[in-house]
């Protein structure tokens, strides 16, 4: 049997409250209040001292965090399951991979905690996919001059390669220079690794610089 509480579905969102309540007590103790009010069976109390917590605009939202699990554990063990639910919806919202302490609790409440964890995921907004590259005139007239420049080395080390084959400095029993034995493949490596910066680097730097003009801007 649901008994529900309309009050808490505000307490969840912790809307300001008129209820008279001694603003003397520090936010921590009425915690400590509400533990011990769980600890001794006494749910109402507990969830009395957590709900003070939740309506002060002077609690933290870890303050606040706490006050949302265990005012929700409190309700489900005295079966006011949809305030628990609304509580605990309001706590996964804001944390979504919180847990409980193992063996603290039974069944009926971490089974209850899963359930709603799991209703909280499928509620949740999908995450946005990431950005694509951010292209502009210019960045691409830089990478076609670029991956130009690296196709014109690829030539021109075949080019020589076969230049220097032709004219004897390359093979035959007087070989003897070693530079230029390493010439032509070197402006062909050269010109692979141009062409590769063109096609991998710069796009990839151009989105890890976003469209602010700094790396990473948000």
């Amino acid at each position: 049997m649901f008994v529900f509480a309309p009050a808490l579905l505000a307490i969840a969102l912790a809307p300001p409250s008129s209820a008279p309540r001694d603003d003397h007590v520090p936010l921590e103790e009425r915690l400590t209040r509400g533990h011990e009010f769980a600890a001794n069976l006494e749910y109402e109390s507990a969830v009395l001292e957590y709900s003070l917590v939740l309506e002060s605009s002077d609690a933290t939202e870890d303050q606040k965090q706490q006050a949302r699990l265990h005012a929700a554990i409190a309700n489900r063990i005295m079966r006011n399951d949809v305030d628990a639910r609304v509580l605990l919806l309001a706590y996964f919202a804001r944390e979504p991979n919180g847990t409980l302490p193992p063996g603290q609790y039974p069944p009926k409440v971490t089974t209850f905690f899963e359930l709603i964890r799991e209703e909280a995921q499928r509620s949740a907004p999908p995450a946005p996919p990431p950005p694509a590259p951010v292209w502009s005139l210019p960045m691409v007239m830089g990478s076609a001059v670029v991956g130009a420049a690296g196709l014109a080395l690829i030539v021109g080390g075949v080019a020589t390669e076969a230049t220097l084959y032709q004219t004897g400095w390359l093979g035959g029993a007087n070989a003897h220079l070693d530079v230029a034995d390493v010439l032509g493949p070197g402006i062909v490596a050269s010109g692979v690794l141009v062409t590769l910066g063109a096609l991998v680097f710069v796009p990839w730097w151009r989105q890890e610089e976003g469209p602010r003009g700094g790396p990473h801007a948000s």
